[in-house]
């Protein structure tokens, strides 16, 4: 009898370890899905967390170019007061007070790269 059991014996240890094999084939799928979605949530917070540092600087950057823009503004208007009504001379020199307004810009923009506030 042992040996009519044989061949089916075989046959049947040969389709366990198929099935141990498809299983831990599946198993294994079922891991690297899971690490996958995983993978995929955690680049979406880092994501969305970035986008909100960016989105505080460009506001930022926003109000700085605002303020920049009075202050060039205010500037442009002073030199038009300066240069309304002086003749130009021969030596084409502006006058002192284009260079006080002039440094003042320079100065401002070093303290802005600088970081300093005024």
């Amino acid at each position: 009898m042992l040996r009519f059991l044989q061949p089916y014996l075989l046959y049947v240890a040969g389709a366990a370890v198929l099935a141990a094999a498809f299983g831990g084939w599946t198993v294994r799928d079922w891991q690297c899905k899971a690490s996958e979605v995983a993978a995929v949530k955690r680049v979406a917070e880092e994501t969305a967390r970035m986008q909100g540092v960016i989105d505080e600087q460009a506001v930022a950057y926003e109000k700085a170019k605002a303020a920049a823009a009075v202050v060039s503004v205010h500037r442009t208007h002073t030199i038009r007061e300066v240069f309304r009504d002086v003749p130009v001379d021969a030596s084409c020199a502006p006058p002192a007070a284009v260079g006080g307004v002039l440094l003042d810009a320079v100065e401002d923009t070093n303290r802005a790269v600088s970081g300093s506030p005024r």
